[in-house]
């Protein structure tokens, strides 16, 4: 039977895809997180979003370059072949399709400040530099309208010292 899941109405819904659970272990074997909250649970497609808004589902999903801040570990990815979501930055330009990985919320950042990272990396080195990886990541991921109360908070990050880093990073 399926679940019917009763909104919030004062929170803000958005379409995501949500990067399923095996998909989810694999990625962050890949990449370890390096701060204390562990997200890696979706990617934003359109925020805010109506049920109208939801994305197909998708083909492929792939991880196409990995940022940190020194406060918070993005994820660029490709959803079938794209690199950009629905949404809409204040100056008209779409975002990135991203996951955040990891932050330091003691550093003053949250999931939000993803766009920020991406931001910075193409201003300092331009659009190219986004997608940094030797080969692709694959994922899976499915997609859903969320509200902002159903991303996961503080999972704690393992302790990873340098030989913890996966080939993936670069």
């Amino acid at each position: 039977m399926a679940r019917l899941k009763c909104y919030n109405k004062s929170m803000t819904d958005y379409a995501a895809y949500v990067i399923e659970p095996e998909s989810r272990e694999k990625l962050l074997a890949a990449f370890p997180p390096k701060y204390a909250e562990v997200i890696a649970h979706h990617i934003t497609h359109r925020y805010p979003a109506t049920p109208a808004e939801l994305p197909p589902l998708p083909e492929h999903v792939e991880v196409v370059g990995y940022h940190d801040s020194g406060s918070i570990q993005v994820l660029v990815v490709e959803v079938d072949g794209r690199q950009r979501q629905a949404t809409l930055d204040a100056d008209g330009a779409s975002k990135f399709y991203h996951i955040t990985l990891s932050l330091d919320r003691t550093a003053g950042v949250s999931a939000r400040h993803s766009n920020d990272v991406l931001a910075a990396v193409i201003a300092e080195k331009g659009v190219d530099a986004l997608c940094n990886l030797p080969e692709p990541f694959a994922l899976s991921a499915q997609p859903q309208l969320l509200q902002d109360s159903d991303t996961p908070k503080k999972e704690p990050a393992a302790p990873v010292d340098a030989a913890g880093l996966k080939k993936f990073h670069p």
